[in-house]
């Protein structure tokens, strides 16, 4: 959890040394829970998957966040993982074959790069019903200008990985396709 000037983990000490605190508020994010509400919805982009074990799985955005969880049943009332922080992101759509899940998103964290990439991350089943981080990889990176707007949609199926998107308001939709062969997959256009 985090305060709302941005500081983490602070101590009683902290707050007492200071000569005049300022008013704290915490902010708290609840399970399943969005701050935004189109954080689920979108007719474009799929969000709720349910695998092949049964379980449910659902991408959603939060607080300026995409998050991920999975119930821990194959009932969607029962039991649910913890929210799985993704990244700092937008547009989250997911697709799965068999068991595995892939989900992709916008990312753009001037930190880490001055472009905004299309990112890509995968969960495979666990030990005790939970899932666990696969590969990840940056797709591709577009401008700046059009952040928010590119709104990836995947399809997975055995061997190949298809993606949609756009990347600017004046063209048409582009794709992109990974062809798996043995563990290893290429990209093309």
């Amino acid at each position: 959890w985090q305060w709302e000037d941005g500081t983490t983990n602070l101590t009683k000490e902290d707050i007492i040394t200071q000569s005049t605190p300022p008013e704290w508020k915490a902010i708290y994010k609840g399970n399943l829970v969005s701050n935004d509400e189109n954080g689920i919805s979108s007719g474009s982009q799929r969000k709720l998957v349910r695998t092949d074990n049964g379980i449910y799985h659902i991408v959603y955005e939060s607080m300026g966040q995409v998050w991920y969880t999975h119930s821990l049943t194959s009932n969607y009332y029962g039991a649910w993982s913890e929210d799985e922080w993704m990244f700092g992101g937008k547009n989250p759509s997911m697709d799965y074959e068999g068991n595995e899940v892939k989900i992709v998103f916008e990312l753009f964290d001037p930190s880490y790069g001055s472009d905004p990439v299309i990112y890509l991350a995968t969960f495979k089943p666990g030990i005790n019903g939970n899932y666990i981080w696969g590969e990840t990889e940056e797709v591709l990176t577009y401008s700046p200008s059009y952040y928010g707007e590119a709104k990836p949609v995947i399809s997975y199926e055995p061997g190949i990985v298809f993606i949609a998107y756009r990347k600017n308001s004046t063209d048409g939709i582009y794709q992109k396709t990974k062809w798996y062969s043995s563990s290893s997959g290429t990209w093309y256009w």
